[in-house]
């Protein structure tokens, strides 16, 4: 028989997990927005840029 506790951690331990590779997805999605929105103010773009920052910040 598996104890609950056990059980109880591995869950736990599973969820801490997939949070993490959320946060770490989430921010790098964040940094290329950024490098993206730097492109576009490059290509003279910027008030759409600007737009785009103040709904996503």
């Amino acid at each position: 028989m598996v104890d609950r506790d056990i059980v109880a951690m591995i869950s736990v331990a599973a969820a801490a997990v997939a949070a993490l590779v959320v946060a770490a997805w989430d921010s790098t999605a964040i940094y290329f927005e950024r490098m993206l929105c730097v492109e576009y103010v490059h290509k003279s773009l910027i008030r759409g840029c600007r737009n785009f920052t103040l709904y996503t910040y």
